[in-house]
């Protein structure tokens, strides 16, 4: 790994520049101890600043996104953006192997009528097993995310018990901001003027905000009893008026 990449970082806050400097070493450790590491990218703002750390030091590493089919509209502009303007070397897409509509439909609409343990079983269908089993065919060793701990408490328990570089279900696991901060994500991504989805500047205050708002698709209701609805009916017309035709249920929320 190429070390003028870490001395390189002065515009940043001190604070912040220690936390790139960390994430580099994780990085470079993780390239040390896996052949063939990849991106799992989902076009939210961590995997900006991810993306931009990797694509600084290796940018031949592979770069995966799964698209469900369902995800936002700006979230769809701001991935063919940044593919023409800015590139990358290897990219790849990998379809969710199920319907969303239909795991709705079957499990239930978060924070509406789904259980947690169904949701545990969703979020398995849709991501993690199907990148391990694609990044064993392509010949990957290693997934390279930008979970944090902040996240949730389920993420913030895995990163106690497993720290930064892992291995799990035969697949490495590498979280190099996994103890930043949402707002250290912000200083990070402004100070270096990486591009990020305009998703996050569709502000309600107090509950969505540029720090807090989530990259999440429009058939996703979580926090539907905090507004997540009333924003997407405000921001987002068209996919609120989809979702409504599916799901008559999500009126009670807006």
């Amino acid at each position: 790994m190429d070390k003028r990449s870490r001395e390189g970082i002065k515009i940043v806050p001190p604070w912040i520049n220690k936390k790139l400097i960390k994430a580099y070493k994780v990085l470079e450790e993780c390239y040390s101890k896996y052949s063939t590491p990849y991106v799992s990218c989902s076009w939210g703002k961590d995997s900006s600043l991810v993306m931009h750390l990797v694509n600084v030091t290796e940018p031949s590493t592979p770069v995966v996104f799964m698209d469900s089919g369902y995800a936002m509209s700006d979230t769809y502009k701001f991935r063919d953006w940044y593919l023409e303007n800015i590139g990358i070397e290897n990219y790849h897409e990998v379809p969710c192997p199920e319907d969303y509509i239909e795991l709705n439909l079957k499990y239930g609409l978060p924070s509406i009528d789904r259980t947690h343990s169904d949701h545990e079983k969703v979020k398995k269908i849709i991501k993690k097993d199907v990148l391990d089993e694609y990044a064993k065919e392509q010949g990957w060793d290693c997934c390279i995310w930008g979970i944090r701990a902040e996240e949730t408490r389920g993420r913030a328990i895995l990163l106690r018990q497993r720290g930064l570089l892992y291995e799990s279900n035969g697949i490495g696991k590498c979280s190099p901001i996994g103890w930043w901060k949402g707002k250290d994500v912000w200083l990070a991504i402004d100070a270096l003027n990486i591009p990020y989805n305009p998703l996050y500047d569709k502000e309600m205050p107090p509950y969505f905000t540029r720090e807090t708002n989530k990259n999440s698709g429009w058939l996703t209701t979580d926090k539907a009893n905090t507004g997540r609805l009333v924003w997407l009916k405000r921001f987002y017309p068209e996919e609120y008026n989809k979702l409504l035709k599916l799901f008559p249920e999500v009126k009670n929320y807006v």
